[in-house]
């Protein structure tokens, strides 16, 4: 999740709150709160589609005819698994990574041989077909959890999840995310990237990486009320006036100005830094920092960090 994106989803600012009552309505804008990226993403994706190929259990079952639906496995109730996009193919080698798009040449044709260990069966999905369905371990990648074959009617199709759901309660600590993702002791990869998700590098120092996870180990979900409220705090600090400001009633923050907009775009995103964490299972994790609020985004919680905990990170890289 970006910064703006984040901004966006923070109900930040609402111009029907706008105090200067002498001119026309505007348009709302009325940012969506930030949830969980995994469910925010999983749960859209009924626009995917599948291909109903002759039925001879060897087919991979995705093309371009026909509704897909997410599914949900008994054995990994966290994980929302959606049909698997041209991208996610090439991501796990199923395609040349020059392809231009897939076609009969370069469709991966699943046959019993891919099937791995068995995960578990649907238990929730769109497309009641599919409940009760067997879902196995891709064998090419025996160890991943976040790709799977799926036996569904119309044969083997491949399901791919990258975040896991996660809600954490106001008062949890982040603890509780590295246990869903089995972390630190299953951390593959760590990388810096961009505010808009470019990757900088991978952190392969080991000292730098233990200290991502010291840094925000016992750390409490603050919410996003008051992640709201540390933003009005942070603006106040930086302009000395309520343009944006925290409104009690409704829990988050809103603005005065319409003009304020880009000024506290520039202000919750100032020297903002994210962190990408995949699993050896596949799984991504997300930690974005917002060093002028003070504040660390971990898969749907808010934890807060001093001036002197966001310098140290900021020091790692």
């Amino acid at each position: 999740m970006t910064g703006n994106e984040l901004l966006d989803k923070l109900s930040l600012i609402d111009p029907a709150y706008v105090e200067e009552a002498d001119r026309e309505p505007k348009k709302n804008y009325s940012w969506l709160k930030f949830g969980a990226l995994a469910a925010c993403l999983c749960l859209i994706i009924i626009g995917v589609v599948l291909q109903r190929e002759p039925t001879d259990g060897i087919q991979d079952a995705v093309s371009d005819h026909f509704i897909a639906f997410p599914i949900s496995l008994d054995s990994a109730p966290a994980a929302l698994y959606h049909p698997i996009s041209f991208e996610e193919r090439q991501q796990y080698g199923l395609v040349p990574a020059d392809a231009l798009g897939l076609d009969e040449s370069n469709t991966y044709h699943i046959t019993e041989s891919d099937l791995g260990e068995w995960m578990g069966a649907v238990t929730s999905c769109g497309d009641e077909s599919l409940i009760g369905c067997d879902v196995y371990h891709f064998a090419k990648h025996p160890d991943k959890d976040s790709i799977c074959i799926v036996d569904t009617p119309a044969g083997y199709a491949f399901y791919v999840c990258h975040w896991l759901y996660t809600e954490p309660a106001i008062g949890d600590t982040v603890d509780a995310l590295w246990e869903v993702h089995d972390l630190p002791q299953s951390l593959e990869t760590m990388e810096l990237l961009t505010p808009s998700l470019q990757p900088i590098k991978e952190i392969t120092d080991a000292a730098a990486m233990d200290a991502v996870f010291a840094l925000l180990s016992g750390k409490t979900n603050m919410g996003l009320a008051e992640s709201n409220r540390h933003f009005a705090q942070a603006w106040y600090d930086a302009y000395g006036n309520e343009d944006v400001f925290f409104s009690e009633e409704a829990g988050y923050c809103k603005y005065r100005d319409v003009d304020s907009i880009e000024k506290a775009r520039a202000l919750w995103t100032e020297g903002e830094q994210v962190i990408l964490i995949t699993t050896e299972r596949g799984y991504q994790l997300m930690i974005d920092f917002f060093p002028a609020v003070g504040v660390a985004a971990i898969g749907g919680g808010y934890y807060e960090l001093t001036a002197a905990e966001m310098e140290l990170f900021r020091s790692l890289f």
